[in-house]
């Protein structure tokens, strides 16, 4: 309806003009809707069509003139209190342009748009203020009517979009933006994400264009492109320029893939910035360095830049946040100071590099230190377990330690409970150990764990290297068959009921020792065990390898 509304007056125009040649017609529609405008006459009517582009010099002249007539300043320089001749340094990118550079840029190159942001300096910035304090106003006033612009055009131009008419949708889309450059794999990133799509063999190219004509791919930066505020650059000519959709070319159907960088517009800066904010808690970066705007030269040092800022963004996982912040205001510091972007960029790559080492063996000593480790030792060998305990403190680890007789029965759920809370369990097998009643207890509950061959760890004792001698192995299952034999005798005698329940119930104990020793014997003879002395020459890091490699 927006299309033949406009060209039903062009046409309305032309049929008058036809009938009444002494009779001069003028109308007025816009570009858009006349590049929408399919007739059997637009042929003829093209020889009467006059489009109205303007030059860079021709919007200065015109807004110019308004703030003459208007503000009674003879240039829109003169409504901020800056020279016209006189540069300003942009805080962001470290580049230096003039006033009109910045206004231009901030819009889409309409006048309507340059006098609505000329419109808002006046009021705006304070006459006594030094000029850094003014350039400061007139850049936030700049930004905020640019984001009023920029609101308005999506308003004003959902017709020429398919998938972000809606509000809540292109907010979405909005804020997985990272940065104002855009790789080439970040953008499709982005794209398969908004259409969720997982199987990267699917975006080709013509897959796409294949599936959106199918109704099935969305393409929300064709969108963002055919409104203005996206572009690209242009990178088969030299020199190379970034390229922003004008009133006076046609709209796309694709151009994810079609170029190595993209741009987002900087009438955008502060939406985006809110809305990835309020979605990831992240900021949205404006590439220090590079200016972006149509028409706008496009080097070997920006794509650099780009490519350096996309490497510590995706390194940020491993570094803090304040390493990241402390180093992206290096990287301004340095392009400003005309450092060569090359050893500035081989400089803080292995500066990350180091960083990520070191965060790596930092978090490495956390996570130990929040690794619980329960041990498990016989009370005889105490003397033993003091010296291993003391020596994986040292190491970072977090040692718990069972310092009392376990009461058969009474205790096992307590100790099922603990043993759960533990990361790991190092045993320290001693003869004592596979003689130990409470501890042949603990052994059989920790078999019915189903991860207890990845969580258990030992450390073998010379007194119980037997285990290892195929004959003298079965003497721990032969000793727990005498305990047995022994108890067996004494329940004939002739005891008093409680007696009796107590002894039946430790046969059923020694029982149950009986069928799991061998299982354990087969564990931890299977697993290899460190011994004692192995685990001192080596200052027991042979334990903290073993946790790393599985963390």
């Amino acid at each position: 309806m927006w299309v033949n509304v406009q060209t039903g007056l062009l046409e309305a125009a032309w049929n008058l003009k036809e009938r009444n040649s002494h009779v001069k017609i003028f109308c007025s529609i816009r570009k858009e809707a006349y590049d929408e405008y399919q007739s059997e006459v637009k042929s003829n009517l093209a020889s009467e069509i006059c489009l109205l582009n303007y030059r860079k010099e021709e919007l200065y002249k015109l807004v110019n003139k308004q703030s003459f007539y208007y503000e009674n300043v003879k240039t829109v320089e003169g409504l901020t209190g800056i020279e016209d001749d006189v540069k300003f340094t942009h805080s962001g990118t470290g580049k230096e342009e003039f006033v009109f550079d910045y206004i231009l840029r901030h819009t889409v190159a309409k006048p309507r748009d340059l006098i609505r942001i000329a419109s808002t300096l006046k009021g705006r910035i304070i006459p006594k203020n030094d000029i850094e304090q003014k350039i400061i106003e007139f850049r936030n006033a700049t930004n905020e009517a640019a984001t009023e612009i920029a609101k308005t055009i999506f308003y004003e131009k959902a017709n020429f979009m398919d998938c972000i008419k809606n509000e809540e949708v292109r907010n979405k889309f909005l804020s997985l933006l990272p940065k104002n450059i855009l790789s080439q794999k970040t953008v499709k990133d982005i794209c398969r994400k908004f259409n969720k799509v997982k199987n990267i063999m699917f975006c080709t190219r013509e897959q796409c264009i294949k599936e959106k004509m199918e109704g099935g791919c969305k393409h929300p930066f064709c969108d963002l492109y055919n409104i203005g505020l996206f572009g690209y650059v242009k990178d088969d000519e030299f020199p190379q320029i970034q390229i922003f959709k004008m009133p006076d070319t046609k709209n796309i159907s694709h151009i994810v893939g079609s170029y190595s960088y993209y741009i987002v517009h900087p009438s955008l800066y502060i939406i985006i910035t809110e809305l990835r904010l309020n979605s990831f808690g992240k900021k949205y970066i404006i590439t220090p360095g590079i200016t972006t705007g149509h028409g706008y030269e496009w080097g070997e040092n920006e794509s650099e830049i780009s490519d350096l800022i996309d490497y510590i963004l995706k390194e940020s996982k491993n570094i803090s946040v304040e390493t990241e912040k402390q180093i992206m205001q290096e990287i301004k510091s340095k392009i400003n100071a005309k450092k060569k972007i090359k050893e500035l960029s081989k400089e803080l790559k292995e500066k990350i590099i180091f960083l990520k080492r070191k965060n790596k063996s930092e978090n490495r000593k956390m996570n130990m230190k929040k690794k619980k480790i329960f041990l498990s030792y016989c009370w005889e060998d105490k003397t033993i377990a003091n010296r291993v305990d003391k020596s994986l403190k040292a190491l970072g680890l977090n040692i718990t330690r069972d310092e009392r007789d376990m009461i058969y029965k009474a205790d096992v759920k307590k100790f099922m409970t603990s043993l759960k809370k533990h990361d790991y369990v190092i045993t320290i097998i001693s003869d004592s150990y596979l003689k130990s009643k409470n501890c042949m207890t603990e052994t059989g509950e920790l078999l019915k764990m189903k991860d207890y061959k990845s969580k258990t760890l030992q450390i073998i004792l010379l007194d119980a290297n037997k285990i290892y001698d195929t004959e003298k192995k079965w003497e721990y299952i032969n000793y727990w068959k005498e305990q047995m034999k022994n108890l067996e005798s004494t329940l004939k005698n002739n005891l008093s009921a409680e007696y009796m329940q107590l002894i039946r119930d430790d046969i059923k104990h020694y029982n149950d020792i009986i069928k799991n020793l061998p299982k354990f014997i087969k564990f931890i003879t299977s697993e290899k065990g460190m011994t004692q002395e192995e685990l001192e020459n080596s200052d027991y890091k042979k334990i903290l390898s073993h946790i790393n490699k599985r963390n």
